[in-house]
């Protein structure tokens, strides 16, 4: 039995620095590349989904999580997402009190899905 295909959908332009990020991600893998731009594709939909921040949500996880397995990659079972961070953060020698560095330590452990800023987002803009 066929399964019925979905219809298509136009693929959203990326901005340059989206473009950017993407290139960058594919140097990780196909799969954080393509999470990364069919995140930014979901947010530039209109009219937007109904479930876009959790979809969005779900798909940066998975590309911040292959940047810390690649930039962290002797982390130790159980040691927690912070600690995982701190050591890339260590390890790309970027001080705990630079903007970046806060917001990336703001996320460890948070359950809200708020920060990414509900369906207006811009991921990468």
């Amino acid at each position: 039995m066929t399964s019925p295909s979905l219809p298509e959908r136009p693929q959203a332009a990326l901005s340059p620095r989206q473009e950017s990020i993407a290139r960058r991600l594919r140097q990780l893998g196909e799969g954080p590349a393509a999470f990364f731009t069919d995140a930014c594709e979901l947010l530039a939909e209109q009219p937007p989904r109904r479930a876009v921040t959790h979809l969005v949500a779900h798909l940066l996880r998975e590309v911040e999580s292959a940047v810390r397995s690649v930039l962290d990659p002797a982390r130790q079972p159980g040691t927690g997402h912070r600690a995982s961070v701190i050591a890339v953060l260590d390890e790309l020698g970027i001080s705990h009190d630079e903007p970046v560095a806060e917001f990336w330590l703001g996320l460890t452990g948070s359950r809200q899905l708020g920060w990414f800023g509900g369906a207006g987002a811009q991921v990468g803009t």
